[in-house]
């Protein structure tokens, strides 16, 4: 079974619902999904199409805190 990362904040939502959706259009065996998600996006609301899809084994949320500090993060993207 292969595992799969996706990382989206609140702006690439939609995004990244249509890439999970295709990914799991295009296995041909049963995958886990694990979304990060920053403190922008508190929750993602993925459609009843990807979370009763046949193809998906489970989905695993982690919360990243990007309130937090990041040492000579102040000017990069």
């Amino acid at each position: 079974m292969n595992n799969y990362l996706f990382a989206f904040d609140s702006n690439y939502e939609i995004q990244g619902t249509v890439a999970i959706y295709s990914l799991l259009e295009n296995v041909s065996e049963n995958i886990n999904i694990f979304v990060i998600r920053d403190s922008s996006n508190k929750s993602i609301r993925l459609p009843s199409k990807i979370l009763e899809h046949k193809n998906l084994n489970k989905i695993i949320y982690k919360l990243f805190d990007t309130d937090a500090f990041f040492h000579n993060m102040e000017l990069a993207h």
